[in-house]
């Protein structure tokens, strides 16, 4: 199978929503692509309260060296943790997770603004700690 032919088809799982179908699919792919397709998708699962589909967004992104995107997702975890569950040890964890990831992505003033951000946050959560 051609790889465009595997992200139109990896395209076609997500619009039927059959997570445990993409997750096969996206695992058996081995493309960074479909892997950064899938936990795209898979972050709009209910991923808070199955840790399976947690694990699977962050092998994924970690399996295609998306660094910016597995950044994003802890930042996105530290948010859920301290907005719904008021978790703020949680929220720590997740940002320095953040921050790990944030710089192993490639240099860049986008990258550079991301790390300032996250330094910020996980200050602010520290001292409400």
């Amino acid at each position: 199978m051609q790889i465009g032919e595997k992200t139109k088809a990896a395209k076609a799982l997500i619009k039927s929503g059959d997570t445990k179908k993409i997750i096969v699919f996206a695992s058996n792919a081995r493309t960074p692509e479909i892997y950064i397709l899938a936990a795209n998708y898979l972050q709009t699962c209910d991923w808070h309260t199955n840790p399976n589909i947690m694990k699977y967004i962050i092998n994924f992104y970690s399996k295609a060296k998306s660094y910016q995107h597995l950044s994003g997702f802890y930042d996105g975890c530290a948010s859920v943790e301290i907005d719904e569950y008021r978790d703020y040890d949680k929220a720590l964890a997740a940002l320095k997770e953040a921050l790990k990831y944030c710089e192993m992505s490639p240099p860049g003033p986008e990258r550079d603004q991301r790390d300032q951000q996250l330094n910020q946050r996980l200050h602010l959560t520290e001292q409400y700690i």
